[in-house]
Formats: structure tokens, C-alpha cells, sequence
């Protein structure tokens, strides 16, 4: 696999990035039964519907404020413990953080307030604690805080003619977008991603837009001390219309900015302004789902210009009459590097705020400089009940730039060698919802290093992750 010509590979995975636009004949994801109201962002969670309540704690759903039934609260939270073991993070190299093997444990413990003043006006607060133990040689800043904000924001809802509705959100908040490959709330971390800063919307019917400005909360350890990153403004606009003539399909299209001050790439360290075009297209078409998108990147790199691009898209086809109703699933990726220890125009992709799980829970690549194909296989022999199976090769895009790791850092600088082939990862995950309130997690990953990280050292990687969650 590692010695197939070039220029094929590429037909090959721009290929794949297409055939959902050519299926005529998607929609699949994990069923979960029983139902559950709790969503990735807290703050979108809705009780107001008497079936949507749990049974567990409904008393501290829709508290009455007053004898105006739009006056009300909710409080709720969440209660996640996670174990994970690595041999050789960092594929072992000791400059990146890499050790022989660790095995830790994360607690994070997330309770929040929200408060509804009318229909139109909401206070919403949510206080994170995050703990972790075991890590070598010490925690990752992603890892321990002690007890601080982890969202506070006021918001308002203004309807307007033909039922429009404005929508401004002021504070620390929490923001997802899209398929989550660059605006995510980092799950799969202990501490999730947050920003300061004010977003506006406008909703009318499924056309929504949004535009913001932001900074990025940076994390510290200590109690009630996280602000704003001062490093970093995060800014943009992000739109999703519905496209009538065909059939469940949705558009997305968006622009995003970003500027960080040291900015560190295999290119070096510098100021960096990069802005971010992109459109995604998804839906569903009786048993073919899809979600295909493609993003250009400009801007400025310290003197030199940014000229990068990544092409993704996740494609499935469910047999919905066949047991445990299989799904085959393929993502294919690009995302684009080069020149990074040259001169003049840089090509290296920057994910922005990615979903760094987004290939694995194991989060062991980020989306940089890497072509991948995914193919993967899950069935589901109960509707609470889901098994996941998946093998990803991957190659550099350009044999002259680095190997990235999460949040984005070089690990194998791009001169270490000129090979292309990168690996391959094999995935196992075993997803059970218990109840309405609580899930279970078994995952597995081994990424077999190979080719351009072979030749400079590194070594293969195991990565075992058991947790569960408790919302309420």
C-alpha cells in the first residue's frame, strides 16, 4: 500500500470524496433506546416536553420562577470517569512528551444552571471540575482544572416578521459547527473547549447564519483563574441552508478567522493570521448518508503567504433489513502541507479547533499534512447497543512538511525523510447507552507506524479507552 503511484492515490481518494453526490439512492447513526434529552451542548437541552424527561432527578427540570409558565430553570450536569493506556505515546519520542507507557485516569464532573426569563431572555452557567491521575510525566494542559467556569453567558431571542428570530449570545460559551473536523467542543480531551465572546444568529425556518468574535478560554489549573486567551481571536461567519430541488440536501458554507501570536507549525514559530473559506454538503437519501466537504486556507505565516486546502467526506450506506442493521462507512481525507522549511508560499492545513477524535477516540493525528482513507463497519444487535470496526491508511500529502500531532504541534519535523506512506490504525469500539442517562465505552486502537515515521524512529502505538458518562 505504501508504494502505490502517486498521482493514483489522489484520483482514487478525490473519488471517493464524490460518490455521494452521485448517489441518488443517507441517513445512519447510532440508534439509541432508550431516547436520551442530552445533547453534546448543554445548553440546547429542552425539558419542556413531559416525554423528554428521564425519570432521574425530573425535579430539578422546569422549576417554576414565577406563575408565568415561561419563567422556569433547569439545572442538570454531567458525570464522566475515563481510563486510558498507552504504550508509546508520541510513537516514543522523548522531545514530544513520549514515554514507554502510561495509564491514568481523568474525572471531569460539569453542573449547570439555566435560567429562562420569558421567551426571550436566558442566563445559562455551567461549573467544570477536571482531575487527573497516573499521566507521565504529568498532566497535559488539557487535563486538571481545578473547579472554574466553564461556560457563562446571557442570551437573547427576538422574533422578528414571517417567523424570523434574532439571537445574541454574550459570555463564555461552548460553539460546534458543521461535521466538527475545525469548531469543536473537545470531548474527547478532559477539558472541553470553550470561548469568550459574543455570537449573533438569525434562524427562519432551516436557513440559519451566525456570526462571532471570540478568544479562546485558556485553561489553567488553579480555582476560578481561566481567561481569555490573549494570544488568540477566533471570528466568523457560518451559515446552513437547505437545498430545495434536491431531496435532504443541506449546504454549509462559512468563513472563518484566526489569529495567534507564536504560532507554532514545522515551519517555525511566528504571528499568523489565517482566514478560511469552505463548503460542506450533507444529508440523507433513503439508505445512503453523506457529508462532503472542502475548505481553502489563506493568510499570512510570519512573511510568507498561506496557500493550504483539505477535502474530507464520510459516506455510508446503511442495510437497514438485514441483522443488527449494518452500516459501511468510508471517510477519505486530504489536508494539504508543504514548503514548511522553505521559503515563500506555506501549504500546511491548520485545523482550527478540531475534533481530534474525529478518526479515533485514541486522538493520535491531527488533520495536517495527511491523506487518509477509512473504511469502517458497525452494526448494532440491539437498539442500545453498537460495535465499530475500522482500519485508516495514512500518507503524507507533501513529503516536505512535518507529522502533526494534537493540538496541532510537529512531532517528525518534514525533513526527517522524503517517505510518504505514514501508517495504518486499526479501530474497535464497543458504544452501549444503558439508560437515558448513562453510557459505556470500550474503545481499542493500534497504529502500526510505518514509512516516513518508521524511518525516524518511532514506534507502533496501543491505545486501550474505557469510560462512562452520567447526564442528568
Amino acid at each position: 500500500m505504501a508504494k502505490l503511484p502517486w498521482g493514483w492515490l489522489c484520483r482514487v481518494v478525490a473519488a471517493v470524496s464524490l460518490l455521494p453526490l452521485l448517489a441518488a439512492t443517507g441517513h445512519a447513526q447510532v440508534v439509541r433506546d432508550p431516547p436520551t434529552p442530552f445533547g453534546p451542548l448543554r445548553y440546547d437541552d429542552d425539558f419542556r416536553d413531559p416525554a423528554s424527561l428521564t425519570g432521574v432527578l425530573d425535579g430539578l427540570k422546569n422549576i417554576p420562577l414565577s406563575a408565568d409558565p415561561t419563567f422556569y430553570a433547569n439545572v442538570g450536569g454531567s458525570l464522566r470517569e475515563r481510563f486510558e493506556s498507552f504504550s508509546e505515546p508520541a510513537f516514543g519520542f522523548r522531545q514530544a512528551g513520549g514515554s514507554s507507557g502510561e495509564s491514568y485516569l481523568l474525572h471531569r464532573a460539569l453542573l449547570n444552571a439555566d435560567v429562562h426569563l420569558g421567551p426571550s431572555f436566558r442566563l445559562f452557567a455551567q461549573l467544570g471540575d477536571e482531575l487527573e491521575t497516573g499521566r507521565r510525566p504529568g498532566p497535559t494542559p488539557t487535563d486538571v482544572d481545578r473547579l472554574d467556569l466553564a461556560q457563562g453567558f446571557v442570551e437573547a431571542n427576538l422574533p422578528v416578521d414571517d417567523g424570523a428570530e434574532w439571537g445574541f449570545r454574550g459570555g463564555r460559551q461552548e460553539m460546534m459547527f458543521g461535521s466538527n473536523r475545525l469548531v469543536d467542543i473537545r470531548e474527547g480531551p478532559n477539558i472541553r473547549q470553550s470561548f469568550d465572546g459574543a455570537r449573533m444568529w438569525l434562524s427562519l425556518g432551516s436557513l440559519r447564519v451566525d456570526a462571532f468574535w471570540t478568544r479562546p478560554v485558556e485553561d489553567k489549573q488553579g480555582l476560578f483563574d481561566d481567561q481569555p486567551d490573549p494570544t488568540q481571536e477566533f471570528y466568523g461567519v457560518y451559515g446552513t441552508v437547505p437545498v430545495a430541488p434536491v431531496p435532504g440536501l443541506k449546504v454549509d458554507l462559512y468563513w472563518l478567522g484566526l489569529i495567534r501570536r507564536n504560532a507554532v507549525l514545522d515551519a517555525g514559530r511566528a504571528d499568523e493570521r489565517r482566514d478560511t473559506v469552505g463548503a460542506r454538503l450533507f444529508g440523507a437519501v433513503g439508505p445512503v448518508d453523506y457529508n462532503v466537504e472542502g475548505v481553502y486556507q489563506y493568510g499570512r505565516f510570519g512573511n510568507r503567504d498561506i496557500d493550504a486546502f483539505a477535502v474530507s467526506s464520510d459516506t455510508g450506506w446503511t442495510f437497514a433489513s438485514l441483522w443488527a442493521t449494518p452500516r459501511l462507512g468510508l471517510r477519505a481525507d486530504i489536508d494539504s502541507g508543504g514548503n514548511s522549511r522553505g521559503s515563500g508560499t506555506l501549504g500546511t492545513f491548520y485545523p482550527l479547533f478540531p475534533k481530534n477524535n474525529y478518526f479515533t477516540e485514541a486522538s493520535i493525528q491531527t488533520p495536517m499534512n495527511d491523506i487518509s482513507v477509512y473504511p469502517t463497519l458497525q452494526i448494532q444487535p440491539r437498539r442500545d447497543l453498537a460495535f465499530t470496526v475500522g482500519v485508516e491508511w495514512l500518507w503524507r500529502e507533501n513529503t516536505h512538511d512535518g507529522f502533526y500531532q494534537p493540538p496541532g504541534l510537529p512531532v517528525v519535523p518534514g525533513n526527517a525523510n522524503r517517505r510518504r506512506y505514514l501508517g495504518t490504525s486499526s479501530m474497535a469500539q464497543v458504544e452501549w447507552y444503558a439508560t437515558a442517562n448513562l453510557d459505556l465505552n470500550l474503545a481499542y486502537t493500534h497504529f502500526a507506524a510505518d514509512g516516513f515515521l518508521k524511518a525516524a524512529g518511532a514506534k507502533d502505538i496501543d491505545w486501550v479507552g474505557v469510560w462512562t458518562t452520567f447526564n442528568f
